[in-house]
């Protein structure tokens, strides 16, 4: 019970942390994170560069997913730490700029390449 206890706090702080830099995720209350991209070539791109930063993500891609619903999926376990997150959530933002699946605006706030979502402040 204490693990898995662990495992649904370290899964919603990830979660929260995702959404609040601006990523869309799909899902909820699982230790599975699906981060949505907006083509397969992004999702595989994303993929390339969060391993670069020795992050392991799997890129998700038709016809596993419908044709417009590419994403690379991460997860968790009960013994990722907040430290853990926080880094794994800064590679990630990262890794969304550097493949475009997240570009700077003028103030250099990350927004979603899509025009959906929204980063906070974050230092890089």
């Amino acid at each position: 019970p204490e693990r898995v206890e662990q495992l649904q706090s370290v899964s919603s702080q990830f979660r929260t942390a995702l959404q609040t830099a601006g990523f869309r995720v799909y899902g909820d209350g699982t230790p599975i994170v699906p981060i949505a991209c907006n083509t397969d070539e992004v999702a595989f791109e994303f993929t390339k560069c969060c391993r670069s930063y020795g992050l392991f993500v799997v890129p998700i891609v038709s016809p596993a997913v419908p044709m417009n619903a590419p994403r690379v999926r991460t997860n968790l376990t009960s013994l990722h730490t907040e430290v853990d997150i926080q880094l794994a959530v800064e590679l990630l933002t990262r890794a969304a700029i550097d493949t475009g699946l997240i570009k700077l605006n003028a103030d250099a706030i990350p927004v979603m390449a899509t025009g959906e979502g929204f980063l906070a402040p974050h230092a890089l």
